[in-house]
């Protein structure tokens, strides 16, 4: 019996292009849900930075608002250490309003927030 043989298929019929687009498509699907996988992760991370910056700057505004308020002594600097970052507002009077920059950092990101009092 002759056996026939080509280069596009073998002898159970199966051909060779067939097989490498699929492995080939394979690759590129597996590589693209890694990649999607990675970016997921990466945007989920500073979803969350960015979500603990914003409670940092809360939790300094809610607590040192009344005491800048009640505050007459001006130019007034607060600081104060968080577990892995700090929060800080620096406030100028100017005539009735007190104007205040809080800075604040988590890890290596930076954020500066401005408010202004106004005094009765």
């Amino acid at each position: 019996m002759i056996k026939y043989f080509s280069f596009l298929k073998n002898e159970q019929g199966i051909y060779y292009p067939f097989v490498l687009a699929f492995c080939s498509l394979f690759l590129l699907v597996s590589f693209y849900l890694i990649h999607s996988y990675h970016l997921n992760l990466d945007l989920n991370n500073s979803m969350k930075d960015s979500y603990q910056i914003q409670q940092y700057y809360q939790s300094a505004y809610n607590n040192w608002s009344p005491f800048i308020k009640a505050s007459q002594s001006f130019p007034l600097t607060i600081e104060r250490s968080f577990e892995d970052g700090s929060a800080s507002v620096s406030c100028t009077r100017i005539s009735d309003a007190a104007t205040c920059e809080y800075n604040i950092t988590y890890k290596e990101l930076f954020k500066s927030y401005r408010h202004m009092y106004e005094f009765p």
